[in-house]
Protein backbone atom coordinates (compact mmCIF):
# COMPACT_ATOMS: atom_id res chain seq x y z
CA UNK A 1 0.00 0.00 0.00
CA UNK A 2 1.45 3.38 -0.96
CA UNK A 3 0.48 5.02 2.36
CA UNK A 4 2.41 2.57 4.59
CA UNK A 5 5.59 4.68 4.77
CA UNK A 6 3.47 7.70 5.68
CA UNK A 7 1.67 5.76 8.45
CA UNK A 8 5.00 4.57 9.84
CA UNK A 9 6.51 8.05 9.78
CA UNK A 10 3.48 9.87 11.22
CA UNK A 11 2.29 7.32 13.77
CA UNK A 12 4.73 4.55 14.63
CA UNK A 13 7.98 6.54 14.86
CA UNK A 14 6.61 9.15 17.30
CA UNK A 15 5.49 6.33 19.61
CA UNK A 16 9.04 4.95 19.49
CA UNK A 17 10.54 8.39 20.15
CA UNK A 18 8.25 8.92 23.16
CA UNK A 19 9.37 5.53 24.53
CA UNK A 20 5.84 4.13 24.43
CA UNK A 21 7.20 1.33 22.24
CA UNK A 22 10.20 0.18 24.22
CA UNK A 23 11.46 -2.79 22.25
CA UNK A 24 11.34 -4.26 18.78
CA UNK A 25 8.53 -6.65 19.69
CA UNK A 26 6.39 -3.69 20.86
CA UNK A 27 7.00 -1.91 17.54
CA UNK A 28 6.06 -5.05 15.62
CA UNK A 29 2.89 -5.63 17.66
CA UNK A 30 1.78 -1.99 17.51
CA UNK A 31 2.39 -1.90 13.75
CA UNK A 32 0.62 -5.21 13.21
CA UNK A 33 -2.43 -4.03 15.13
CA UNK A 34 -2.45 -0.66 13.34
CA UNK A 35 -2.32 -2.26 9.88
CA UNK A 36 -4.87 -4.88 10.92
CA UNK A 37 -7.25 -2.14 12.13
CA UNK A 38 -6.91 -0.19 8.87
CA UNK A 39 -7.46 -3.38 6.85
CA UNK A 40 -10.57 -4.22 8.89
CA UNK A 41 -12.02 -0.74 8.44
CA UNK A 42 -11.36 -0.85 4.71
CA UNK A 43 -12.85 -4.34 4.40
CA UNK A 44 -16.03 -2.86 5.90
CA UNK A 45 -15.73 0.06 3.44
CA UNK A 46 -15.06 2.56 6.23
CA UNK A 47 -12.52 5.34 5.78
CA UNK A 48 -11.39 6.77 9.14
CA UNK A 49 -10.30 10.01 7.40
CA UNK A 50 -8.43 11.32 10.47
CA UNK A 51 -6.00 8.57 11.35
CA UNK A 52 -3.27 10.18 13.40
CA UNK A 53 -1.38 9.60 16.59
CA UNK A 54 -3.86 11.38 18.84
CA UNK A 55 -6.65 9.11 17.59
CA UNK A 56 -4.92 5.97 18.79
CA UNK A 57 -4.70 4.53 22.28
CA UNK A 58 -1.99 2.01 23.12
CA UNK A 59 -1.91 0.40 26.55
CA UNK A 60 1.21 -1.66 25.94
CA UNK A 61 -0.72 -4.66 24.65
CA UNK A 62 -3.72 -3.42 22.70
CA UNK A 63 -4.23 -0.66 20.17
CA UNK A 64 -7.57 1.12 19.91
CA UNK A 65 -8.55 3.43 17.08
CA UNK A 66 -10.77 6.24 18.35
CA UNK A 67 -12.55 9.38 17.11
CA UNK A 68 -14.60 8.38 14.11
CA UNK A 69 -16.18 11.85 13.72
CA UNK A 70 -14.60 12.28 10.26
CA UNK A 71 -15.14 8.67 9.16
CA UNK A 72 -17.01 7.96 5.96
CA UNK A 73 -18.76 4.90 4.58
CA UNK A 74 -17.41 4.18 1.12
CA UNK A 75 -19.62 3.04 -1.73
CA UNK A 76 -19.22 -0.58 -2.76
CA UNK A 77 -17.31 -1.41 -5.94
CA UNK A 78 -20.57 -2.03 -7.81
CA UNK A 79 -22.02 1.28 -6.62
CA UNK A 80 -24.71 -0.34 -4.49
CA UNK A 81 -25.67 1.32 -1.23
CA UNK A 82 -26.26 -1.03 1.68
CA UNK A 83 -28.60 1.34 3.40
Amino acid sequence: HRKLPELIHMIVLPYVEDCKLRCESDVREFSRQLFQAVALLHSERVLHADLKRTNLRWNGRELRVIDFDCARQLASADGADDG
